[in-house]
């Protein structure tokens, strides 16, 4: 199922980040962000899809087709991962 839901760049990454298991801290130091800006971005996407904790989020993201099932780790994780390797290798 795709999605008619838009995420900006930055909700992706961290919605990838959190159903990879990524704890605020590691999405903090990932995005080179303080925790607490890590932590209002998870929030922000808890409130914007009525979801109370990380495990509802991921659900809902897989079953809306915001994040691809079968797919480990998720793509856009991969994706993330890869340009922020990229820009730290030059």
């Amino acid at each position: 199922m795709t999605s008619s839901i838009s995420l900006s760049d930055r909700d992706l990454n961290i919605l990838t980040l959190l159903a990879t298991g990524f704890s605020t801290e590691r999405i903090a130091q990932r995005l080179y962000v303080s925790k607490p800006t890590a932590a209002e971005h998870c929030c922000r996407l808890f409130a914007r899809f009525g979801c109370k904790n990380r495990t509802e989020l991921v659900a809902y993201a897989y079953a809306h087709g915001l994040l691809e099932t079968g797919v480990w780790p998720p793509r856009a994780a991969l994706q993330a991962h890869q340009k922020s390797w990229a820009e730290t290798h030059p």
